[in-house]
């Protein structure tokens, strides 16, 4: 498991995400620091993958992902996307539940 330091304590990783473009990462990240305001954002761009970053923070995955997948974000999220293709996963019981609640 990935860890970062904040000062205080090292925080687990929760997800590692992928945007199409600056303003997206932008708006991305305040949603996040606003729902989460103890979650640590660290830059994961190269020069292959611009506009990734990773969630860092003592939060429970799927809240994260319940968050994610209410703001439209959730399959930039790479942990969700690997989660989809797992037999019993969180993120299809995350993406069931959702459907479920959501059905007109």
């Amino acid at each position: 498991m990935s860890t970062v330091d904040n000062g205080e304590m090292f925080l687990p990783l929760v997800d590692l995400v992928y945007m199409a473009d600056d303003e997206d990462c932008t708006k991305v990240i305040a949603t996040i620091t606003k729902k989460f305001p103890t979650a640590v954002i660290h830059d994961a761009s190269d020069e292959i993958h611009r506009h990734r970053f990773e969630v860092y923070g003592d939060l429970r995955l799927s809240d994260f992902w319940k968050f994610a997948l209410e703001e439209g974000f959730v399959l930039n999220c790479l942990g969700f996307q690997i989660g989809l293709l797992e037999k019993d996963s969180l993120a299809k019981q995350i993406a069931r539940d959702f459907l479920k609640e959501n059905r007109t």
